[in-house]
Protein backbone atom coordinates (compact mmCIF):
# COMPACT_ATOMS: atom_id res chain seq x y z
CA UNK A 1 0.00 0.00 0.00
CA UNK A 2 1.62 3.53 -0.67
CA UNK A 3 1.71 6.10 1.88
CA UNK A 4 -0.82 8.04 2.41
CA UNK A 5 0.35 11.82 1.55
CA UNK A 6 -0.62 13.78 5.07
CA UNK A 7 -1.19 12.17 8.42
CA UNK A 8 -4.99 12.66 8.27
CA UNK A 9 -5.26 10.00 5.28
CA UNK A 10 -3.24 7.48 7.06
CA UNK A 11 -5.34 7.97 10.49
CA UNK A 12 -8.67 7.88 8.85
CA UNK A 13 -7.76 4.71 6.56
CA UNK A 14 -5.95 3.24 10.09
CA UNK A 15 -9.40 4.31 11.47
CA UNK A 16 -11.38 2.23 9.72
CA UNK A 17 -9.18 -0.91 9.61
CA UNK A 18 -8.97 -0.66 13.68
CA UNK A 19 -12.71 -0.64 13.19
CA UNK A 20 -13.13 -3.62 10.92
CA UNK A 21 -10.09 -5.94 13.67
CA UNK A 22 -12.83 -4.85 16.12
CA UNK A 23 -15.85 -5.96 14.36
CA UNK A 24 -13.73 -9.23 13.61
CA UNK A 25 -12.45 -9.68 17.34
CA UNK A 26 -9.12 -9.76 15.96
CA UNK A 27 -6.03 -8.07 17.86
CA UNK A 28 -4.55 -4.93 16.08
CA UNK A 29 -1.09 -3.44 16.76
CA UNK A 30 0.02 -0.05 16.12
CA UNK A 31 3.92 0.26 14.91
CA UNK A 32 5.59 3.66 15.58
CA UNK A 33 8.97 4.21 14.29
CA UNK A 34 10.75 7.22 14.69
CA UNK A 35 14.17 7.57 11.90
CA UNK A 36 17.31 9.38 13.80
CA UNK A 37 19.63 11.80 12.38
CA UNK A 38 22.95 10.11 10.77
CA UNK A 39 25.90 9.91 13.32
CA UNK A 40 28.24 11.23 10.82
CA UNK A 41 26.45 14.37 11.57
CA UNK A 42 24.94 14.71 7.69
CA UNK A 43 21.60 14.07 9.65
CA UNK A 44 18.06 13.15 8.03
CA UNK A 45 18.40 13.07 4.40
CA UNK A 46 15.36 12.51 1.79
CA UNK A 47 17.18 9.61 0.94
CA UNK A 48 16.90 8.19 4.22
CA UNK A 49 13.36 8.77 4.46
CA UNK A 50 12.57 6.82 0.96
CA UNK A 51 14.87 3.90 1.51
CA UNK A 52 13.19 3.83 4.78
CA UNK A 53 9.33 4.04 3.33
CA UNK A 54 10.29 1.87 0.71
CA UNK A 55 11.46 -0.97 3.45
CA UNK A 56 8.08 -0.49 5.02
CA UNK A 57 6.29 -1.10 1.77
CA UNK A 58 7.95 -4.12 1.33
CA UNK A 59 8.30 -5.46 4.46
CA UNK A 60 4.60 -4.65 5.83
CA UNK A 61 1.63 -7.20 4.60
CA UNK A 62 -0.55 -5.51 2.26
CA UNK A 63 -3.29 -5.30 4.51
CA UNK A 64 -1.13 -3.25 7.08
CA UNK A 65 -1.77 0.29 7.23
CA UNK A 66 1.31 2.55 6.61
CA UNK A 67 1.40 6.15 7.37
CA UNK A 68 4.06 9.11 7.76
CA UNK A 69 3.16 10.95 10.79
CA UNK A 70 5.99 13.98 10.45
CA UNK A 71 9.04 14.49 9.24
CA UNK A 72 10.46 11.51 11.38
CA UNK A 73 7.81 9.38 12.51
CA UNK A 74 6.09 6.64 10.65
CA UNK A 75 3.77 4.54 11.69
CA UNK A 76 1.52 0.89 10.81
CA UNK A 77 -1.53 -0.54 11.69
CA UNK A 78 -0.88 -4.31 11.83
CA UNK A 79 -4.29 -6.56 12.28
CA UNK A 80 -4.63 -10.15 13.14
CA UNK A 81 -1.42 -10.42 14.39
CA UNK A 82 0.28 -11.70 17.53
CA UNK A 83 2.82 -10.45 19.78
CA UNK A 84 5.65 -12.66 18.40
CA UNK A 85 5.14 -11.60 14.83
CA UNK A 86 5.31 -8.00 15.62
CA UNK A 87 8.63 -8.50 17.26
CA UNK A 88 9.56 -10.79 14.00
CA UNK A 89 8.41 -7.63 11.72
CA UNK A 90 10.10 -5.04 13.36
CA UNK A 91 13.32 -7.06 13.18
CA UNK A 92 12.67 -7.92 9.72
CA UNK A 93 12.50 -3.62 9.36
CA UNK A 94 15.71 -3.46 11.17
CA UNK A 95 17.46 -5.77 8.92
CA UNK A 96 16.33 -5.63 5.37
CA UNK A 97 17.33 -1.63 6.17
CA UNK A 98 20.55 -2.18 6.86
CA UNK A 99 20.90 -4.48 3.77
CA UNK A 100 19.68 -1.54 1.91
CA UNK A 101 21.57 0.80 3.34
CA UNK A 102 24.94 -1.53 2.97
CA UNK A 103 24.04 -1.44 -0.88
CA UNK A 104 23.94 2.18 -0.96
CA UNK A 105 26.91 4.35 -3.25
CA UNK A 106 28.19 5.51 0.26
CA UNK A 107 26.66 3.00 2.67
CA UNK A 108 25.63 4.24 5.77
CA UNK A 109 22.83 3.50 8.66
CA UNK A 110 20.13 4.66 9.31
CA UNK A 111 19.25 4.61 12.90
CA UNK A 112 15.42 4.15 13.83
CA UNK A 113 13.39 3.18 17.14
CA UNK A 114 10.14 1.58 17.75
CA UNK A 115 7.28 1.21 20.20
CA UNK A 116 3.88 -0.08 19.98
CA UNK A 117 0.58 0.33 21.48
CA UNK A 118 -1.67 -3.14 20.98
CA UNK A 119 -5.49 -3.48 20.84
CA UNK A 120 -6.92 -6.87 21.71
CA UNK A 121 -10.11 -7.96 23.71
CA UNK A 122 -13.56 -5.63 23.90
CA UNK A 123 -11.45 -2.22 23.64
CA UNK A 124 -12.30 -0.51 20.79
CA UNK A 125 -9.82 2.64 21.30
CA UNK A 126 -9.39 5.43 18.38
CA UNK A 127 -6.15 5.42 16.14
CA UNK A 128 -5.77 8.65 18.03
CA UNK A 129 -5.34 6.85 21.16
CA UNK A 130 -2.95 4.79 19.97
CA UNK A 131 -0.50 6.90 17.99
CA UNK A 132 -0.41 8.47 21.60
CA UNK A 133 0.42 5.87 23.54
CA UNK A 134 2.99 4.28 21.07
CA UNK A 135 4.30 8.16 20.78
CA UNK A 136 4.94 8.40 24.51
CA UNK A 137 6.77 4.74 25.09
CA UNK A 138 8.99 5.94 21.91
CA UNK A 139 9.61 9.27 23.93
CA UNK A 140 10.53 7.58 26.78
CA UNK A 141 12.54 5.01 24.71
CA UNK A 142 14.52 7.94 23.25
CA UNK A 143 14.98 9.57 26.55
CA UNK A 144 16.32 6.68 28.09
CA UNK A 145 18.46 5.88 24.98
CA UNK A 146 20.26 9.76 25.34
CA UNK A 147 20.49 9.73 29.17
CA UNK A 148 22.38 6.51 28.81
CA UNK A 149 24.87 7.92 25.65
CA UNK A 150 25.81 10.83 28.13
CA UNK A 151 27.32 8.57 30.52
Amino acid sequence: MPLPAEPGGFMQCAQHALDMAVRDAHDAVLVLWQIEPRVDGSGLRADDIAVFANTLRDVLRDSDIIGRLDDTRFAALLTGIQRDDVDHVIARVHSTLDARAAMRVRPSRIPCHAATARRSGASHPRMAELVAEASAMLDALLRNERHRNRR
